[in-house]
């Protein structure tokens, strides 16, 4: 592909790799021109020994890693005598037009277009391989193509700003080398600055900045004022802060990804999956859930036990006028007794005076139209 990077050095290069090399300059040469000449001879010795060797260190890891190339291999094996050739339709769709399973695509609202069938180095790998039209070659399923590296790179992680250079499978143990190596130079310069800046502090003749002051008369004929070196280690500090701060944060994070089993891509769609989804409810939410929840079963528990006491009554009033309207024997006397003496029928039978004496009415007349029909009867 034309215009594809090899590494991170290729040009055009990135403005904030280009600020990093200045930055980690400026760090190492106030260092060794700050904070070294303040600490006594053996402090002095051994800072001197592990700063120099991380400083190396991390400079060599650095280096590598802007110098890797994370390109798929299929994309290096392009065009080979070793290559078979396996058609599209035969592989995935996935997204950002990388994977696509048929040999007839619309790539972002063109026209459709027929692929040609693509070589890869090994036909037993073929239904693993996935089509780029970018690259123009069949690549592995969880390679990415990078718009700024022109290129699909082996089990995408990220494209890194500082390094210029994307990582991928193929260059994340030296990634992972490198932002620990430069993060390990970050704390021990951190803490040489801090212990240049006590010994700076300090009036002790033996160890504090009287003895700092003899000993750098004797060696050079240039000395600082106490307080331009104390400002300038202090400033010194105070710009190691955030940059620690933000690699230590760095490393952690690729801890965790390489304990779950991530890629920065990986997290970076599940977050997004995370973000669609609705948010959990906090503690004082539930709590009022729960509490609406109770609410309306116990609204529900007592309209259900009144539903059944109206049922039981009307039960209860339905069985007792059956009975007595049809007991051949007792002609209505208990209701009309009731009636006449002035006896209390129950409650639940829910009957006024009105409707007792009506009813009291109605069985008199029903006996005296019996009455009248036996006394015909008789006649006959």
């Amino acid at each position: 592909v034309g215009g594809m990077r090899r590494n991170g050095f290729a040009r055009p290069l990135d403005p904030l790799q280009v600020s990093s090399w200045v930055v980690f300059a400026l760090f190492v040469a106030a260092t060794a021109g700050l904070v070294v000449p303040v600490l006594d001879a053996p402090a002095a010795w051994v800072f001197a020994g592990v700063y120099g060797g991380l400083t190396l260190l991390t400079f060599v890891a650095v280096a590598r890693t802007t110098n890797s190339n994370a390109v798929d291999t299929c994309v290096l094996a392009r065009g080979t005598s070793t290559s078979v050739l396996v058609r599209p339709e035969r592989l995935s769709r996935l997204p950002f037009f990388l994977r696509i399973e048929s040999a007839t695509v619309k790539p972002f609202g063109g026209s459709d277009i027929t692929s040609p069938p693509r070589r890869v180095s090994n036909a037993s790998v073929a239904e693993n391989l996935a089509y780029c039209f970018l690259c123009q070659v069949s690549v592995k399923r969880r390679s990415k193509h990078c718009k700024v590296c022109k290129k699909c790179v082996d089990e995408f992680d990220h494209h890194c700003v500082w390094l210029n250079n994307c990582v991928g499978v193929r260059n994340y143990s030296l990634f992972l080398f490198s932002i620990g190596s430069t993060c390990a130079f970050v704390t021990v310069q951190l803490c040489g600055a801090a212990a240049a800046l006590a010994v700076i502090s300090s009036n002790d003749t033996e160890s504090g900045w009287p003895a700092v002051a003899a000993r750098l008369k004797e060696r050079t004929s240039f000395q600082l004022g106490r307080e331009t070196h104390g400002v300038l280690v202090g400033v010194l500090l105070v710009a190691n802060i955030p940059v620690w701060a933000l690699i230590t944060q760095l490393c952690a994070f690729h801890v965790q990804l390489r304990r779950e089993g991530l890629t920065t891509y990986d997290y970076i769609l599940r977050e997004q999956v995370r973000a669609n989804e609705p948010p959990t409810p906090s503690i004082s939410d539930r709590i009022a859930i729960r509490y609406a929840t109770w609410k309306a079963s116990r609204r529900r528990g007592a309209s259900a036990v009144s539903s059944t006491n109206a049922v039981r009554s009307n039960t209860n009033i339905t069985s007792l006028y059956k009975d007595t309207f049809n007991d051949d024997n007792g002609r209505g006397v208990p209701v009309l007794n009731a009636v006449s003496t002035g006896t209390e029928v129950p409650r639940h039978h829910h009957l006024d005076v009105d409707s007792r004496q009506k009813t009291a009415g109605e069985i008199t007349r029903s006996q005296a139209q019996n009455g009248d029909s036996r006394e015909k009867k008789s006649l006959r």
